[in-house]
């Protein structure tokens, strides 16, 4: 009887014990659990008040573009690579060969690193005119198999790996672009339709339709080839046909 009772205390003795070294624990290590965020300003990231797009390079480093150019954060510093003009870029993407391209105000180009390995920012109109260069800022850029596309307020400007076309049936203005694997495809403003740009550059109307004012954030393929559009307000849509 006596036995049968000390067990009693040693074992009530021993949980005690576990939940004290339990809640010493929890107090050693109290971010578990936590999702792990850090914010950095702007004296930090060396950028402006706003980052307008953000993607990961080959290298694993993070590139975001802002109201002056290309940060780039490798995880311990980060770095501010300014567009010639210092002016802003709204979106950018990255490429088969292993480039960023960006699109800014009144000009288009990527970055790459130099022979001294600094990421250097390289003009794709350098053989443009002043004249031809007035096309405003660029909204969207995306990249398949085939090429580069910027949509950008004036023109729909597409590079190759070779040159720069202009896309002249593609509508410009303030609207996202989409890579798919053969081709780009777009929804205008104020528009139901949605359009597609094939490899040889002509522009279709697609059997998809939304909503009016329907902004779209992305528009891809599922597994049966049919185009899915996801938007910020209406929902997802799904091509039936």
């Amino acid at each position: 009887m006596v036995l049968t009772r000390y067990k009693k205390y040693l074992f009530v003795l021993v949980l005690i014990l576990s939940l004290i070294e339990t809640i010493s624990f929890a107090n050693d290590y109290p971010e578990i659990g936590v999702p792990v965020t850090e914010i950095f300003n702007e004296d930090q990231h060396k950028g402006t008040g706003q980052n307008w797009w953000l993607l990961q390079g080959n290298n694993g480093f993070i590139y975001n573009g802002t109201g002056s150019g290309l940060n780039e954060w490798d995880g311990e510093k980060w770095r501010l690579y300014p567009t010639p003009n210092k002016t802003l870029i709204r979106s950018a993407s990255k490429w088969k060969d292993g480039r960023i391209y960006v699109g800014t105000t009144n000009d288009i180009g990527y970055y790459h690193h130099n022979e001294k390995g600094i990421l250097t920012y390289y003009s794709l109109l350098d053989n443009w005119s002043f004249e031809q260069r007035q096309f405003g800022q660029v909204w969207s850029t995306a990249a398949n198999q085939h090429g580069v596309i910027f949509v950008t307020r004036k023109l729909v400007l597409f590079w190759n790996g070779k040159e720069v076309k202009i896309i002249h049936k593609a509508a410009p203005g303030q609207h996202r672009v989409f890579a798919l694997e053969e081709s780009f495809i777009y929804k205008l403003k104020n528009e139901t339709s949605i359009y597609q740009i094939s490899q040889s550059l002509e522009v279709t109307q697609t059997q998809l339709t939304l909503p009016e004012d329907a902004i779209t954030y992305r528009i891809t393929k599922n597994r049966n080839g049919k185009l899915v559009a996801f938007t910020y307000r209406h929902g997802l849509f799904e091509q039936q046909n």
